[in-house]
């Protein structure tokens, strides 16, 4: 025990000696940053540009990606489609094909259902909406 800790005071020694040593070698001069003027700094404005980027709306965005991700999902149906008739009933892996495939139908479920209750409130203001000839035949029955 005693010997490690000497082993240890030593390397600890020799590797801090060449640091002190050379931290006197190597200085930089100072300099008195008070009396150094800041520089003027030009802000460049930025270039107009003639052709206009396309605008891409976050519905519109978040429309091409849930097409691309149900395009995926039917491609994993298909794929589980065509393997479940390939699998005998004693494969460890069938379960789990059944259990992927329904795991996949109910994603698709999902993504239906939230469409079809996406359009509940357009349908409901579109029900209740007031009818515009009605308002019109309102005031002339007042007159």
């Amino acid at each position: 025990m005693t010997t490690r800790i000497l082993l240890s005071v030593a390397f600890g020694v020799l590797f801090a000696a060449p640091s002190v040593a050379m931290a006197g070698k190597f200085t930089k001069p100072t300099l008195d940053m008070q009396s150094v003027p800041d520089p003027i700094r030009r802000v460049q404005a930025p270039e107009k540009r003639s052709d206009v980027a396309p605008q891409l709306t976050i519905e519109e965005f978040l429309g091409r990606k849930q097409a691309h991700l149900q395009d995926i999902i039917d491609r994993q149906i298909r794929t589980l489609t065509s393997l479940l008739p390939l699998a005998s009933p004693d494969d460890p892996q069938f379960p789990d094909y059944h259990f992927r495939l329904g795991e996949l139908f109910v994603e698709k479920y999902r993504y239906f259902d939230n469409l079809a209750r996406s359009l509940d409130e357009p349908i409901f203001r579109a029900e209740h909406a007031p009818k515009a000839g009605s308002a019109a035949e309102g005031r002339r029955e007042r007159l």
